[in-house]
Parts: C-alpha cells; structure tokens; sequence
C-alpha cells in the first residue's frame, strides 16, 4: 500500500509540474503572455493619463489665446509671424 501511495505522490508530482510548464510557456494564452499583457496595458494607461493632463493644458493655453481679440493676434505675431499693413518686419538671425 505504502509504494502505491509513493507512486501515485511521483505521478502527481509530475503531471503537476508538467501542467506548471504547459501553462506558463506552451499553451496559446499562458501566464508569461498575461504579464506582458497586463505590463502593456498599465504602460498604456499611464500614456493616457499623461495625454489627458496635456491636453488640459494645451486647453488652457488655447482658452487663454483665443480669450480676446488681443491675445489672438499677440500669438499669431509671435509664432506665425503675422504682419498687418504698414507693419515694419525685423529678421535677425540667432
């Protein structure tokens, strides 16, 4: 009775660790897949939420340029280099 219960301990044993390795490397969804998975989702997620918190930025600055008339035309002197009639331009080189 006591070999039979040390053989059937071996085969468990064994069809133990032969499931262990079946699901952690070879079957199509195993474990190591899962981990990646779930590491490239939280990368994921955290992408979003860095380009949610830009785009509230870049809502701000828009809100505050297009505030008035002013400002409007403040920003696309400045970075579109907008020049009205009669206007003097300056070009210098940096």
């Amino acid at each position: 009775m006591e070999e039979n219960h040390h053989n059937f301990t071996r085969y468990a044993l064994i069809a133990g660790a032969v499931f262990l390795v079946f699901i952690t490397f070879i079957s199509r969804d195993n474990l190591l897949r899962w981990f990646r998975a779930n590491r490239e989702y939280n990368r994921q997620e955290e992408t979003k939420a860095a380009l949610r918190h830009e785009n509230e930025v870049l809502q701000h600055r828009y809100d505050a340029i297009v505030a008035s008339k002013d400002s409007l035309e403040r920003h696309a002197r400045e970075t579109a280099l907008f020049v009205e009639d009669g206007d003097e331009v300056w070009l210098i080189d940096e």
